[in-house]
């Protein structure tokens, strides 16, 4: 019994660290947002590549502009049908496209979509790590 006596410890400091952070902010639930139109999308990338054309020192350095503007032309086609998740997804696709370390699309979502941590977690014979 003394065995798993850590691993249940384990597990419950594990659950605290990631829902004390959500328990304790208010949050804006997607139901309480009105949903954003597929032409609110399309202002958003194409927003997204006037930004990069006018910011980036050279955008199309590892890629070619065609090939870019193919990316974000499928993009924008697919979007009817892809979930506001898969969007943005894309759209953070769109700008690795760059393969600049310095050149990211961060997403700010009040539904938790931006709350990942970046870690792994392994069922050892001697515990969780």
């Amino acid at each position: 019994m003394k065995c798993i006596l850590p691993i249940y410890r384990s597990i419950l400091c594990i659950f605290i660290l990631f829902t004390l952070p959500a328990v304790s902010q208010e949050k804006t639930t997607i139901e309480s947002r009105p949903p954003i139109s597929v032409n609110q999308w399309r202002e958003d990338i194409k927003f997204l590549v006037k930004t990069i054309e006018r910011t980036h020192p050279n955008p199309y350095k590892k890629i070619s502009r065609e090939e870019f503007q193919s990316v974000v032309k499928r993009l924008d086609l697919e979007i009817p049908i892809l979930s506001p998740e898969k969007i943005i997804v894309r759209m953070m696709q769109v700008t690795a496209l760059l393969k600049d370390g310095h050149t990211s699309l961060l997403p700010s979502d009040p539904n938790g979509f931006n709350n990942w941590y970046p870690i792994r977690f392994y069922w050892f014979e001697d515990g969780i790590y």
